[in-house]
């Protein structure tokens, strides 16, 4: 979870199934904007937009924390 309001990151005009570049604790990558979590393979990282409007960071069938360290 984050605290990005999904208004605030839509209006940057990301749409899904784009790559994002994002940067988390000095760390640079870019992760797929998708819908849901079956969007992308097993394992893989995705940001979404969740249940109460914010935006996420996931990691399929596993804990985007535990990899990423954060």
């Amino acid at each position: 979870m984050t605290n990005v309001d999904a208004e605030d990151f839509l209006k940057l005009g990301y749409q899904r199934e784009q790559e994002v570049p994002i940067s988390i604790g000095g760390r640079e990558m870019k992760i797929r904007f998708v819908k849901t979590f079956s969007d992308v393979p097993r394992n893989s990282p995705l940001l979404y937009i969740d249940s109460r409007g914010h935006l996420g960071l996931a990691v399929n069938q596993n804990s985007f924390a535990a990899i990423y360290g954060v």
